[in-house]
């Protein structure tokens, strides 16, 4: 326990430093970037999500080493497993990244094809990306700042490159480049521990058969997640028109309740505790204890949010942009809680081998499925406001939907 607090904190404490520091540089790149631009990266991001979920598959059927392990793999049989997992994840994300482009460039001729690489280019690093976390490497803290340097790089690459609003697509090519070199550095270091001669090729098509399977659950499922994620980046598009039009203050203002600066706050060393002798109590535990921190945390910053804009801002701003006001005081609520069902999703399913997995995310299709034509019926009677509780609300429905779909599954791994 007193592990997971010293590097909950440490973690905070660096992902914060970083935070300070970006609030100087961000006005540098408001004063070169229309307000407009802003909105049009959100876009591109949720724009990104959806591709990334059909990216985002068939690689953890496998199971982390530890699972293998015990099954009686040897360690060079390992070895071999996860290169062949490596070659059917970068096969099928190649395959999905051409068929994609050519579709939407054939079926929307009116979306700029530079948002439309961009937001490809930030999928594939978004896919990779969180690999190293689920298979569970060693001394997470570290790793951890190897991830946020490429972001310092691509920041300063931005500050450096952009001179006006129509350049705003470089944002997510070099976030994306960056996260991806540093990602496939990872991987490549990890799997020097697993000696293998050769990539079985048996195992890597059988790995893309299973993922195909497994994009199509995956993408009925999350369907309504895909929906909710493009309203909400349209949400993020009015706030940050609103608020960076605003004046520089607000900028920083907005940054330190930013979605990289939040989602990193939940401990990554979980996943490390579901390899030793734990019980599926503690398991809950865990879970329970990082929900309670997380919700307090959300629930500080929406609270502080008002007042800090009202002092950034001023009270007559507030008055004339309302909406404005809402919507940060329900992203800055949302976005730590929804990170904390990916990390929990990660360290509590999926480490647990193939079977807890599949099980979790046939749990999560039908979730997202009810909720998607639940959405369809009542979604033009909305508000944004409520859109954005509905989808709050959503993933803690499906969150525990996995869980109790695979808790059988989970139970049986670890009495073995």
């Amino acid at each position: 326990m007193m592990s997971i607090i010293k590097n909950f904190a440490w973690q905070s404490l660096g992902i914060y430093s970083a935070s300070v520091v970006s609030l100087f540089l961000l006005p540098y790149l408001t004063r070169t970037l229309k307000a407009e631009s802003f909105g049009e990266l959100a876009i591109a991001q949720s724009l990104a999500a959806i591709l990334a979920l059909l990216m985002d598959f068939g690689f953890l059927y496998v199971g982390p080493p530890e699972v293998m392990q015990a099954r009686g793999y040897g360690a060079r049989k390992v070895g071999e497993v996860l290169r062949s997992a490596l070659v059917a994840k970068l096969g099928i994300q190649i395959f999905i990244a051409a068929f994609t482009i050519l579709w939407i460039l054939h079926e929307w001729p009116s979306i700029d094809s530079r948002l439309v690489w961009a937001a490809i280019l930030w999928s594939f690093s978004y896919a990779i990306q969180p690999s190293w976390v689920a298979w569970g490497l060693e001394d997470h803290h570290i790793y951890a700042l190897i991830e946020a340097l490429p972001k310092l790089v691509s920041l300063f690459a931005i500050l450096y490159f952009i001179r006006s609003g129509d350049q705003a697509f470089l944002v997510l090519l070099f976030q994306a480049v960056f996260m991806l070199l540093t990602s496939t550095m990872i991987w490549f270091f990890y799997l020097r521990k697993y000696p293998a001669r050769f990539v079985d090729y048996k195992i890597a098509f059988s790995l893309i058969k299973k993922g195909l399977l497994m994009m199509v659950y995956r993408f009925l499922g999350n369907a309504y997640l895909n929906f909710a994620t493009y309203l909400l980046g349209l949400a993020k598009g009015a706030l940050y028109a609103g608020v960076y039009g605003a004046s520089d203050k607000a900028a920083r203002a907005l940054l330190l309740f930013s979605e990289p600066g939040l989602r990193i706050l939940i401990p990554l060393t979980t996943r490390k505790l579901i390899t030793q002798n734990v019980t599926y109590s503690h398991i809950l535990k865990v879970g329970l204890l990082l929900g309670i921190g997380t919700t307090l945390i959300s629930l500080i910053m929406s609270l502080v949010a008002h007042p800090l804009l009202q002092l950034l801002l001023g009270e007559e701003f507030i008055k004339t942009s309302p909406d404005v006001v809402v919507v940060f005081r329900i992203l800055t609520f949302l976005l730590p809680l929804h990170s904390l069902t990916k990390y929990l999703y990660v360290a509590l399913i999926t480490p647990l081998g193939a079977s807890c997995s599949t099980l979790a995310s046939t749990g999560q299709a039908i979730g997202f499925g009810t909720l998607f034509l639940f959405s369809l019926m009542y979604w033009s009677r909305l508000e944004p406001t409520l859109m954005a509780y509905f989808v709050l609300a959503s993933q803690f429905f499906v969150l525990v939907a996995a869980i109790f779909t695979a808790r059988s599954c989970i139970e049986r791994v670890l009495k073995k």
